[in-house]
């Protein structure tokens, strides 16, 4: 357990609302250090290998399947890593699970599903299946 904070996270997203409101949702739990920032998934593997989070959150859909093939990537250099993914829409939603996302939040998700997704999350190794997720 790291202290004073249980869980580091890196966003990955393109600078703007989507980035600055995740940032605003992020540092309302005390639990939870935001410790880097990236604008894509390059930079972004780059924040990863220096500040190995518990957890990145990225924003998808926007790239096509750039994205996808991206947190692929990811997921093979850093397996012990957890990823969620905010995705504009369902299509999207199963193209992150497909990809290996932890855990996939709908643009416009409320802070506790947020906040729930990543005890979930928490609770279960970074290579555990999304089936074995959704069932704790």
């Amino acid at each position: 357990m790291l202290s004073p904070y249980e869980i580091t996270l890196v966003v990955i997203a393109p600078p703007g609302h989507q980035r600055d409101g995740l940032r605003v949702l992020l540092h309302g739990d005390s639990k939870i250090a935001l410790v880097g920032e990236a604008d894509d998934l390059t930079s972004g593997a780059q924040v990863i290998a220096q500040r190995a989070p518990a957890l990145v959150v990225l924003q998808g859909g926007d790239d096509g399947e750039a994205v996808w093939t991206g947190l692929r990537q990811l997921k093979t250099q850093f397996s012990k890593i957890h990823f969620a993914a905010v995705v504009p829409n369902h299509q999207q939603e199963e193209l992150a699970r497909a990809a290996g996302a932890d855990a996939a939040l709908m643009e416009g998700f409320s802070s506790e599903t947020m906040f729930a997704a990543i005890a979930r999350m928490m609770q279960a190794p970074a290579d555990a299946s999304v089936d074995e997720l959704k069932h704790r």
